[in-house]
């Protein structure tokens, strides 16, 4: 009785069939990964965009303006360093009280 040609395929489409299994298992890991890369993106950009409207609704009064830059450049007790012995900073005048009153977050 001769064997069936089939048999000598069976080794074969075992291996495929693992193979297969293997491949389904790395498919199931990589949606896994792309789930957790979605949530942190997603959770990321809500931090972010959270910053953004922060920045837009809260005031830094003690933020430098470009008066504190120019003042700056103007005094050389201040591009020289730090000197214990003398006010390095004059009077901070309110930006409220300037002359332009305009909505100034965007800086």
């Amino acid at each position: 009785m001769t064997a069936n040609p089939i048999n000598t395929l069976e080794p074969a489409f075992a291996e495929l069939s693992d193979s297969m299994a293997d491949l389904e298992a790395n498919f199931m890991h990589l949606q896994l990964m792309h789930e957790s890369l979605s949530r942190f993106s997603d959770c990321f950009a809500s931090f972010l965009y959270g910053l953004n409207v922060n920045a837009w609704c809260v005031d830094f009064p003690e933020a430098p303006t470009a008066e504190s830059f120019r003042r700056a450049q103007d005094n050389p007790a201040l591009s020289q360093g730090f000197d214990h012995g003398s006010q390095m900073y004059p009077e901070r005048t309110d930006v409220y009280e300037q002359a332009n009153d305009g909505d100034q977050t965007f800086l």
